[in-house]
């Protein structure tokens, strides 16, 4: 229900938050009142369908979905139709495509690769497990999709090092920055 919490608003939730989307939502008016914003009003149904299936399928919806949404009349419909994209077969393939992009950057549309990817999501896979696979690749099998990031960079350590510190672990490269000399004193 994370998707939820960040799409839709209290008042158009079918039921109370709870759990994780109450701390959410309580994480953004704590920010919004310190930043003295007001959120903008909820998007009309319209708007909502279109950028949910482009953020979580990667494309427009169809004219069909679009009168199928509009025709419906349930409370909960929003927080269905989350429900409804995230368990399609597009959106392992879509996000496969998006992490493909954010991690291997230049490397990225190697088909195998996002394939792995969008395979582990389709199984809900634990991140922990489909990240070590990848990092500590390769292992026999040098064609499994898992291999590609390492072996894409094997040849360039530094660029094997960096990458693999900045996308796993966060941490970010400050090779370009120089010190003085006197402040190594």
């Amino acid at each position: 229900m994370l998707c939820a919490g960040l799409i839709l608003p209290c008042a158009l939730r079918a039921a109370p938050p709870t759990g994780i989307v109450q701390a959410l939502d309580d994480v953004f008016i704590a920010h919004w009142q310190a930043a003295n914003l007001t959120p903008r009003p909820p998007a009309d149904d319209a708007t909502f369908l279109r950028r949910l299936t482009l953020d979580l399928l990667g494309r427009i919806p169809t004219v069909g979905e679009a009168r199928a949404f509009a025709a419906n009349r349930a409370v909960d419909k929003r927080e269905k139709l989350i429900r409804a994209l995230l368990a399609s077969g597009e959106f392992p393939k879509h996000m496969g495509l998006v992490l493909d992009g954010i991690m291997q950057e230049k490397h990225a549309g190697d088909a195998a690769f996002s394939g792995y990817l969008a395979e582990a999501i389709a199984e809900d896979r634990s991140w922990d497990e489909a990240l070590r696979q990848i990092i500590l690749a390769p292992r026999e099998g040098a064609e499994e999709p898992a291999n590609r990031f390492v072996l894409s960079r094997v040849k360039n350590l530094d660029e094997l090092t960096i990458d693999t510190a900045r996308i796993f672990f966060g941490a970010v490269s400050y090779t370009h920055l120089t010190l003085p000399t006197s402040d190594l004193v």
